[in-house]
């Protein structure tokens, strides 16, 4: 009978090497409590249903404390273990942010029913100790699976249509949404740079970014899927001209004053040049157009001004954030977006005269008197983990988190 693992003896690989295999900032971590090493993903995902019986490959994730001095990994079938090659491969290659990412090569045709994948026992951390097991699970099938076909459900306004891919345009970055009709790797490539994801049966969202403006770039779209088929296409993207550099950095949905009259959305000029607002669109919709701005104001380099709707009183504080004298206040036609910002959560478009998109902020949940703020780099991410709730609003000036 095969060995029920493959065993990775790393104590001279993974046990005294720094693998630098981290892929993205965490928490921090109180050192005195212990921490066991963490299945945080797998391919395919916990749960799946119709995985191929010709599964090339599978991985695992892990995220750990340190140093494995042994690591074995296991897969379970109801036909017994799975002979199985196991090998250590950058996280990136699959668009996870974890620790330790392992690929894992079946070297049978898979038995048809539930499978497991993970951790087996005989794992030991840094100090020699045994690693409790963990395990996911899947289910493998002789039918024909459906392939990783992208599909459109509903492109943005300002994203172009792409073979099932929706492409979105900025001066310095393209970025690709699509939806996809079974589990994937998803890459997205232009002139040597390429970023990946793992993804589910949903959507998902890459960006490449530092791009030059007013540029061509071939750009290619890949989706491989648990049976190894691919979905590919090629094109040729312009990126746009230089964009305003404005920005959506603060959002207050839910005043503890009138609501929605003392709702405001705070923009910033993070250029080095002014900026008209003169044009701009406001919409709580991709598919929307707007509430439009009419103001004449040039915001300077630096500068703030607060989207505000027509009923908006700055000195109505009510124990809202005061507005500090001379932020400029521009008023829109009636409450802004759709009847006012909804408390629940709902995004928002900034765009340009031209319909381009210069800034968006994520749909996230609000509570009286809180504002969302922006605290990524990147002044054009629009991803949760660029924004945070934060009970001290800032309007006019920068939160105490802002980093750029």
């Amino acid at each position: 009978m095969p060995s029920p693992w493959v065993p990775l003896l790393v104590s001279a690989w993974l046990g005294c090497v720094d693998t630098g295999l981290h892929g993205g900032s965490r928490a921090p971590v109180d050192a005195s409590v212990p921490r066991a090493p963490l299945l945080v993903s797998t391919w395919p995902a916990d749960g799946s249903a119709g995985v191929p019986d010709e599964l090339p490959r599978a991985w695992i994730a892990l995220d750990t404390p340190g140093p494995l001095r042994v690591l074995k990994t296991g897969w379970r079938s109801p036909g017994g273990s799975v002979p199985h090659r196991a090998e250590q491969r950058p996280c990136d290659e699959v668009g996870i942010v974890a620790d330790v990412c392992l690929r894992l090569e079946p070297l049978i045709r898979l038995p048809v029913g539930t499978h497991q994948i993970g951790l087996d026992e005989g794992t030991l951390d840094a100090e020699g100790d045994p690693v409790d097991p963990a395990f996911a699970e899947f289910d493998v099938t002789s039918l024909a699976v459906d392939p990783a076909q992208p599909s459109v459900q509903g492109c943005e306004r300002d994203e172009e249509r792409v073979s099932g891919f929706c492409l979105l345009r900025t001066d310095t970055s393209l970025r690709v949404r699509a939806f996809l009709s079974a589990s994937a790797i998803v890459e997205l490539a232009t002139e040597g740079r390429t970023v990946r994801a793992l993804a589910s049966r949903a959507e998902v969202v890459l960006r490449l970014t530092g791009l030059a403006p007013d540029t061509f770039y071939p750009l290619t779209m890949r989706a491989t899927g648990l049976d190894g088929a691919t979905h590919q296409v090629e094109t040729l993207v312009r990126t746009h001209d230089s964009l305003a550099t404005l920005t959506i950095s603060e959002v207050r949905a839910d005043p503890l004053g009138p609501d929605p009259d003392q709702e405001y959305v705070e923009i910033v000029n993070y250029g080095d040049e002014p900026a008209e607002l003169s044009g701009l669109r406001l919409a709580d919709d991709p598919t929307r157009e707007g509430d439009l701005v009419v103001s004449a104001l040039r915001l300077p380099a630096g500068g703030r001004a607060l989207l505000v709707p027509e009923r908006f009183e700055p000195a109505l504080t009510r124990g809202d954030v005061p507005i500090p004298e001379g932020v400029p206040l521009v008023r829109v036609d009636g409450p802004l977006a759709t009847g006012g910002l909804t408390n629940s959560g709902e995004p928002l478009f900034l765009r340009d005269a031209l319909g381009r998109r210069l800034s968006a902020v994520p749909s996230l949940p609000s509570t009286a008197g809180r504002c969302t703020q922006r605290t990524g780099i990147d002044p054009r991410d629009d991803t949760p983990a660029s924004f945070h709730i934060r009970a001290a609003c800032s309007p006019g000036r920068a939160g105490e988190d802002e980093t750029w």
